[in-house]
């Protein structure tokens, strides 16, 4: 199956790499959006057009600033790990340390990488060795499901 991804979601993909989509490489959540954020803070000094992106629609201080704009500001590293705690659903950064010891469930994420990824027949096979999946959120504030 063919997923369609827009030209800045597929740019986002390039500036992370697997390390959007793998939290299983990361023994504890915190671990995971913490190089999230830290590669945030890289795309933002490079002002990358994807993550300049992302601070616009996630950042409250940012929103309706347009990305040329973004790109001459000195945006503070404090601001890329908030936006970062507000795109997985947390109220802030500070909300999101409390939750230190958060894990990743390896179905659920395995489920996740092949929804997003269109490999149905993988996700089908995760869905079968463990069907509580499909009622499962995941660990970050947003509580997403399948």
């Amino acid at each position: 199956m063919k997923v369609y991804r827009s030209r800045i979601v597929t740019h986002l993909q390039e500036h992370y790499g697997e390390l959007l989509l793998n939290g299983l490489n990361y023994p504890l959540v915190q671990a995971h959006l913490t190089e999230i954020a830290y590669r945030f803070k890289e795309g933002v000094e490079k002002s990358d057009e994807g993550v300049l992106t992302e601070l616009n629609n996630y950042h409250p201080k940012y929103i309706g600033i347009s990305i040329q704009e973004l790109a001459t500001y000195d945006i503070p590293e404090e601001d890329c790990y908030e936006c970062v705690a507000l795109q997985y659903g947390y109220k802030s950064w500070d909300n999101f340390i409390g939750s230190e010891e958060l894990k990743y469930s390896e179905p659920f994420e395995r489920a996740l990488h092949y929804l997003l990824h269109g490999q149905i027949s993988e996700l089908y096979q995760v869905i079968d060795d463990h069907p509580d999946v499909i009622n499962m959120t995941s660990p970050c504030g947003h509580k997403a499901q399948l």
